[in-house]
């Protein structure tokens, strides 16, 4: 069965199924004659990596993962106050290390107000106030 199947295939015989229609034409065809959808799945495939590069790579993306991480941040600076009463002069005093690049800089206004900030593009930031919760 198996090897006149496979004369068929390259004898260019078609052969009926059995249910009596033509097999499929396209199924009959040696692997090498058929006809591939390479052109789609390469533009498919180039529009993804595209759109997921442009993605990732703007700004919106990575302001986003700026305010997730500074929500552990966050949560130390409100743990400090309920504990003394007033937030820390410096991140350091709840064991952060502050870096001169950041990416996220505190600053204390007061004892009962700070500001978190990250820079978003060339003279642009996000900032997030203590008094009212929110990045702005």
């Amino acid at each position: 069965m198996w090897i006149s199947s496979r004369r068929a295939q390259f004898s260019g015989e078609v052969k009926a199924n059995p249910s009596g229609t033509l097999a499929n034409m396209r199924a009959s065809e040696p692997f090498y004659m058929r006809r591939k959808p390479a052109p789609l799945i390469l533009f498919a495939t180039l529009a993804l990596v595209l759109a997921t590069a442009l993605w990732w790579g703007s700004p919106w993306w990575r302001a986003r993962q700026l305010m997730r991480q500074s929500v552990p941040i966050q949560t130390s600076l409100e743990a400090y106050r309920q504990q003394r009463a007033r937030y820390p002069v410096s991140l350091s005093e709840i064991g952060i290390v502050e870096r001169e690049e950041g990416p996220i800089y505190y600053r204390r206004e007061s004892e009962s107000a700070y500001i978190l900030w990250f820079g978003t593009t060339l003279g642009e930031s996000e900032t997030y106030h203590s008094t009212d919760r929110h990045w702005r």
